[in-house]
């Protein structure tokens, strides 16, 4: 009768699996960020240089 493996994996590459992971969404965070702003700076010179109203008010419902 073979042993049964334990559930549990080894700890320091189960960890270093969580950090790699957590830098790799942090970088997509950052990109996501960075995308977000540039979008918002383009609108916000569309708007400007083209006199058109972009984003949609408030307070319209």
């Amino acid at each position: 009768m073979k042993p049964k493996k334990s559930s549990t994996t080894n700890p320091d590459s189960s960890e270093a699996t969580l950090l790699a992971r957590i830098k790799q969404l942090e970088r997509q965070l950052e990109d996501e960020q960075l995308r977000s702003e540039a979008y918002n700076k383009m609108i916000d010179i569309a708007e400007r240089e083209l006199n058109i109203p972009i984003r949609k008010k408030s307070n319209t419902k």
